[in-house]
């Protein structure tokens, strides 16, 4: 009975390790940061056919500028941002690819950022994935001040890794504190997914141009 009993127990374990190793496997992303992860970033044109771009592309994001010759573009104009009322915004279909574009700025430790100390308490606020807090309006000019620029063309830097985005990142290096950084560290992540940055992907001939402006952002 006393060997029955045992038999028993260990078959109880094996299944309840089964369904826990299953449920863990459920609850993953479809990719991941982890280099050594099957669904790592080497992995993911290979997930999905759809996301073959993300490893046969030639023009793939991010990549190291401060390697990178750069073609200087000297007075060139500054950078402008629109906004419109959505109240009154229509969308129809009219045969046209949709263009996108990212702006981005590089953060050293420092002082803290103005405009994430702003929005700091939203952070906190969100406890669980997938919920929103509105922030209210935020004005163009406190993400992006500087004159001088780097642009090249791109892609997004997760599946489905799709090129020809136009890349704008501003030269200034801002502050961020170490507080400000652990808050969007536990907000953004979780806990199979320690990281959220795609490694460096090579140039492959691209042209990274510096525009240096001689004036501001203009909203």
């Amino acid at each position: 009975m006393k060997r029955i009993s045992i038999a028993i127990s260990l078959i109880s374990i094996l299944f309840c390790s089964a369904m826990l190793t299953r449920a863990l496997h459920e609850d993953e992303p479809e990719f991941g940061y982890d280099e050594d992860s099957r669904n790592g970033p080497e992995y993911w044109g290979d997930i999905k056919e759809a996301w073959a771009t993300c490893k046969t592309g030639q023009m793939q994001s991010p990549i190291d500028l401060s390697r990178n010759v750069v073609q200087l573009i000297p007075k060139a104009g500054g950078l402008k941002y629109w906004t419109y009322n959505p109240q009154y915004a229509t969308l129809s279909n009219r045969g046209h690819d949709v263009a996108t574009a990212v702006v981005g700025v590089l953060y050293e430790f420092g002082s803290p950022d103005p405009l994430l100390s702003r929005v700091e308490q939203y952070l906190v606020d969100i406890p669980k994935e997938k919920e929103e807090e509105s922030v209210g309006e935020i004005d163009p000019s406190e993400i992006m001040s500087g004159k001088m620029f780097y642009r090249y063309i791109g892609s997004l830097t997760a599946p489905p890794c799709t090129e020809g985005i136009i890349w704008t990142i501003d030269k200034e290096i801002r502050t961020v504190s170490i507080g400000q950084v652990e808050l969007l560290k536990n907000t953004v992540l979780i806990p199979y997914a320690p990281r959220n940055a795609r490694p460096l992907q090579p140039l492959n001939q691209r042209n990274v141009r510096l525009y240096v402006s001689k004036n501001k952002p203009q909203y």
